[in-house]
């Protein structure tokens, strides 16, 4: 069994979860723009799990919040932009993604702009270990990506600011969070003999009834900034996890939390 074969089952259901959940939002609030993955850009993360995870299962879930228009929302696989979705795992977003509102992969392919993807494969990348990428499945918490209008562009010339779970309001939210964990349960079902990492409180509490076994905060800046952390000291955290045990074999148990989570 391989998790790109356990996807392909689930993904129908998958796919419907998503849909109702994006519809709802839009039913609530009309401001709000969703970039929902399965519909425009689905086979790019199909791409990252044939890669990868075609003949295996993961060891490991790096669970986030939702995708940022700089970054998964281009790619449709979190915590990756354009740029890493290419130089590091060898997928050429502009190939996979369809045309969709803001999704312009293509003007974020020739240097990393998204603050946490340098984060996070800064760290992987420090860490040398070229099994890091079979063994460790990247999700989100929350799948959809949203934006809302914003005054100031972004680098790519958008007027977008990014919206996650937790700016929702009132039935909005609890219904997105229901969504979170009924998507994590889905999309988790058939694994075993797995460790979960979530980054940031909104995926610690939407993955508490699948497991969670540590949890560092979000290495966005503004995360980093209000807990003042450096990036250092978050790529430390993260490579810790991940560097004081065998790697593949998983011999030593994961069981504690760090002490900043």
């Amino acid at each position: 069994m391989n998790y790109y074969d356990i996807f392909l089952t689930v993904k129908p259901q998958l796919k419907t979860l998503a849909d109702e959940m994006e519809n709802t939002i839009l039913r609530f609030d009309p401001s709000i723009s969703v970039y929902n993955p399965f519909s425009y850009g689905i086979e790019c993360f199909l791409k990252y799990l044939e890669l990868y995870f075609s003949s295996s299962l993961p060891r490991f879930l790096v669970i986030g919040l939702n995708p940022g228009i700089d970054g998964a929302i281009q790619t449709c696989i979190p915590f990756t932009d354009p740029y890493h979705c290419r130089e590091c795992l060898g997928i050429d977003p502009c190939e996979y993604i369809m045309p969709y509102r803001n999704v312009a992969p293509n003007k974020y392919i020739k240097k990393p702009i998204e603050k946490t993807a340098k984060i996070v494969y800064e760290a992987i990348e420090e860490m040398g270990n070229d099994k890091f990428f079979s063994e460790v499945l990247f999700l989100n918490a929350f799948p959809l990506g949203m934006t809302v209008k914003a005054a100031v562009p972004k680098q790519s010339g958008f007027y977008e600011k990014n919206w996650t779970p937790k700016d929702l309001k009132g039935i909005l939210r609890e219904k997105g969070k229901e969504f979170a964990e009924n998507y994590l349960k889905l999309i988790t079902m058939g694994l075993s003999n797995y460790k979960v990492v979530t980054l940031g409180e909104y995926a610690r509490e939407r993955a508490k009834k699948i497991r969670v076994d540590y949890c560092l905060m979000h290495p966005s800046p503004v995360a980093l900034n209000t807990k003042k952390i450096t990036r250092e000291e978050w790529k430390a955290q993260f490579k810790e996890i991940f560097q004081h045990q065998e790697f593949i074999k998983l011999i030593t148990p994961l069981t504690q939390e760090p002490k900043n989570a």
